[in-house]
């Protein structure tokens, strides 16, 4: 009994070792998106602000 617990027990703080691995990747990839939005963002301001221009 006390070894079958010791085995879930193992396999228990593996699985929640390899989550944090993976909502680490996560975080890593939704900051990684938010500053290519970023960078659209911008590149749509300097177009909007060069059609302005070009308007005048």
């Amino acid at each position: 009994m006390v070894s079958e617990n010791l085995s879930k027990t193992e396999s228990t703080v593996n699985l929640i070792t390899e989550c944090q691995s993976q909502t680490t990747e996560a975080l890593d990839s939704s900051n990684s998106a938010g500053e290519v939005i970023q960078e659209i963002e911008l590149g749509a301001d300097r177009v909007n602000d060069a059609i302005q221009h070009m308007k005048m």
